[in-house]
C-alpha cells in the first residue's frame, strides 16, 4: 500500500500548473473563481497540504467542500468541474453510521478495472473528501481505512451529489494464551506478530474482484493472556511473529475468530527431499524455490532453494542440498509446500516425538514450465563440483571456531552461504568462475577461485586469523 500521494507537476504554462496542482486536492469551501477572471500567477499559488497514505500529516489538510456538487458547478449550470477536473463529492461512514477516520483514502479507478499503480487518491477529513478526476466518464471509487475497504462501482463523474460509501462490518479476532507463553525460557521479553490478509487476489487499491492487502499489528509477552485485534467481518487472514518462539491454533482464520498461542516448535523435524521424477529438468538455468507449511501454522516454517543448469537432472543436485530443518506445534498434521519451479503438494505426518529429531520424507515434482530468469541468478555458463577442505593453518588452531560459515560468490555478486566444521570435507555445487572463502570470529580463509567443471582433488580452505578482501 503506497504512504504518500504523488502530484502531477507538469513544466507548463502558469494556468496548467494551478490547475494540475488543485486536481488532487480536497477544495476549500472557497467558491471557485468564474472563468472570466484571469489565473493568479504561479507564485501566488500555494499547494495544498498533503497527508501520507497512512494519515500521518505534515501540515493541517484543508477544510473539505460541505455545499455539494451544486456550489462548484460551472458558470452555466451543466457539469460540476473543479479547475477544469471533473469531480465527485465523497463521503466515507462505518458500519455504525460514524464518519470513517481521518486516515482514510478514497481513490478511483476506471469502472471495470484493478491498477498496481497509485490512482487518483485523496485524504477525507470529517468523512468528506472531493475526489477529481482527469476525465468525465463512469469510475470505481474506492475507500479504504487501516483494514477496512468498499468500492462503489459504475459512478458517474462528474456527479452533483454526493456519494456515500459504507465500510464493512467489524469483527473481533481474539488471540488467547495461557501464561507463561514461553515456559522454557523464563527470561523471554516478548515478540511483534502482525495480523494480515491471506488470499490470491489482494491489493492495496483494490478494485473488482480484488480485496484490501490489510495488516495490524501487536505485541505478546509471557504474561500474555488475551489481545483483540478489530479486522472486518468474514475477512481471511493468518498471524505472522517476529520469531520461532509462539505460533498460534489455528494458523488461518476467517473473522470473527479466536486463536490461541502455543509455544512453538515443540516437535523438530528433518525434511529429507527428493523428486518424482529423478531425470526431470529444465532446457535453461533454473533457481527454485520452496516455502513449506508444517502443520496449522500461520508463518513460512521452513525455505529450500537450488539452482538447476540448463538440462541439469534433478537426481544430480548434492546430498546436503535436499535436507532441511523445522519445526511441528503438533505431533499430526500435514506438510504443504509452494514455490518458484516447483509444483504445490501436501504430505501428511503423525506420530511426532517431543525432543528427538523427527525425520519426513517429502516427494516433490518439477513445475510444468521453467520459471522466470531470476534477475539475481548468475548468468548461464556452467557449474563448479567440487569437495570443499576446510583446514586450520598449522599452528594456529588454538582458539579456531567450531563452525565456519563459507560463502561462494562469483562475478556478478552472487552469493550464496552455508556452514562446515573445521577439518571437515563436504562437497558443493555452484556457478562456475566463483570466489569461495569461509570466515567466523576474525578466522578467515585466502579466497580460491573455483572454475566450472568437475574437480577432483577438491578444493582447499585454510583458516588463518585476520581477514582478506575479494574485489571480483
Amino acid at each position: 500500500m503506497a504512504t504518500t500521494r504523488s502530484r502531477w507537476l507538469l513544466p507548463a504554462a502558469a494556468a496548467v500548473v494551478i490547475a494540475v496542482v488543485a486536481f488532487a486536492t480536497c477544495r476549500s469551501d472557497e467558491t471557485p473563481p468564474e472563468p472570466s477572471v484571469a489565473p493568479p500567477p504561479v507564485a501566488e499559488k500555494t499547494p495544498a497540504p498533503r497527508k501520507s497514505r497512512r494519515g500521518a500529516e505534515t501540515s493541517t489538510p484543508p477544510k473539505t467542500a460541505r455545499g455539494g456538487a451544486d456550489s462548484a458547478a460551472s458558470a452555466n449550470g451543466s457539469v460540476p468541474e473543479d479547475d477544469g477536473f471533473p469531480f465527485v463529492d465523497v463521503e466515507v461512514v462505518k458500519h455504525d453510521g460514524s464518519w470513517a477516520s481521518n486516515a482514510a483514502i478514497v481513490y478511483a479507478l476506471p469502472a471495470g478495472t484493478t491498477t498496481k499503480v497509485e490512482p487518483p487518491n485523496e485524504n477525507l477529513e470529517d468523512g468528506r473528501c472531493r475526489l477529481h478526476v482527469m476525465r468525465a466518464g463512469k469510475y470505481d471509487i474506492g475507500a479504504v481505512d487501516d483494514a477496512f475497504a468498499a468500492l462503489a462501482e459504475d459512478v458517474e463523474v462528474p456527479r452533483e451529489g454526493p456519494l456515500r460509501i459504507t465500510l464493512p462490518e467489524p469483527a473481533a479476532l481474539l488471540l488467547v494464551g495461557e501464561p507463561p507463553l514461553v515456559p522454557d525460557d523464563p527470561g523471554w521479553l516478548g515478540v511483534e506478530f502482525r495480523a494480515r490478509a491471506d488470499g490470491e487476489r489482494l491489493a492495496s487499491w483494490p478494485g473488482r474482484g480484488q480485496e484490501i492487502d490489510w495488516s495490524v499489528e501487536g505485541r505478546v509477552e509471557q504474561g500474555t493472556k488475551r489481545i483483540d485485534v478489530v479486522v472486518p467481518k468474514g475477512a481471511a487472514g493468518r498471524v505472522l511473529f517476529g520469531s520461532v518462539d509462539v505460533d498460534v491454533m489455528p494458523g488461518r482464520f476467517t473473522a470473527p475468530a479466536t486463536l490461541h498461542l502455543v509455544r512453538a516448535g515443540r516437535y523438530p523435524l528433518t525434511l529429507r527431499l527428493a523428486f518424482e521424477s529423478p531425470g526431470a529438468s529444465f532446457p535453461r538455468l533454473a533457481e527454485l524455490r520452496a516455502t513449506f507449511f508444517v502443520g496449522e501454522v500461520g508463518s513460512n516454517t521452513a525455505e529450500w532453494s537450488a539452482s538447476l543448469a540448463a538440462n541439469q537432472q534433478v537426481s544430480t543436485l548434492p546430498t546436503w542440498l535436499m535436507k532441511i530443518y523445522a519445526a511441528a506445534n503438533e505431533p499430526d498434521g500435514t506438510i504443504t509446500w509452494k514455490g518458484n519451479g516447483i509444483a504445490p503438494g501436501s504430505q501428511p505426518f503423525s506420530g511426532l516425538a517431543r525432543d528427538t529429531e523427527n525425520v519426513v520424507d517429502l516427494t516433490l515434482r518439477l513445475a510444468s514450465d521453467a520459471p522466470a530468469p531470476d534477475a539475481d541468478a548468475p548468468p548461464e555458463r556452467g557449474l563448479f563440483d567440487t569437495m570443499i577442505h576446510l583446514r586450520a593453518a598449522a599452528g594456529d588452531d588454538a582458539d579456531l571456531p567450531s563452525i565456519v560459515r563459507l560463502f561462494f560468490t562469483d562475478t556478478t555478486g552472487y552469493r550464496i552461504s552455508t556452514e562446515q566444521k573445521p577439518g571437515e570435507d563436504i562437497p558443493m555445487t555452484g556457478p562456475g568462475d566463483s570466489w569461495l572463502v569461509a570466515t567466523r570470529g576474525g578466522w578467515t580463509t585466502e579466497p580460491v577461485r573455483v572454475a566450472a567443471g568437475p574437480h577432483a582433488d577438491g578444493s582447499t580452505l585454510t583458516l588463518r586469523p585476520g581477514g582478506w578482501l575479494v574485489v571480483a
